[in-house]
């Protein structure tokens, strides 16, 4: 998808639950970065047979390795953008990188359970 597309939908899904949760934009920040990284992130993990337009991240067509890296790294930048903008200051980075990684860590296997049971075919 061109990097526009991506990151319209990134700002919106983030708006979106900024909207819900009364939030101020953390999320719309966090998400739009995350759809931007995500670039980058597909540039160096690519596999070997490179990505078709039609082709949907999970653990059937790329296998393990790669899914859990492409999860691991995309949770991560959005959760330490989310808790960076949070709480808006470097003194508190020790407390930015317990939530990170807390939250990384349960997010990633909500995830990979989802993507099991509906990508399970």
């Amino acid at each position: 998808q061109p990097i526009y597309i991506v990151l319209f939908v990134s700002f919106l899904t983030g708006m979106s639950i900024d909207f819900f949760t009364n939030t101020g934009g953390l999320h719309a920040a966090a998400l739009t970065l995350m759809g931007f990284a995500r670039v980058f992130v597909l540039n160096k993990i690519e596999p070997q047979g490179e990505y078709g337009k039609e082709d949907i991240p999970g653990l059937r067509k790329f296998g393990w390795r790669w899914v859990l890296l492409y999860f691991l790294i995309l949770i991560f930048i959005h959760h330490f953008a989310y808790f960076f903008v949070e709480e808006s200051a470097i003194v508190h980075l020790g407390e930015i990188a317990l939530k990170t990684a807390v939250s990384t860590i349960f997010s990633f296997i909500l995830m990979m359970t989802l993507n099991i049971l509906i990508f399970r075919r």
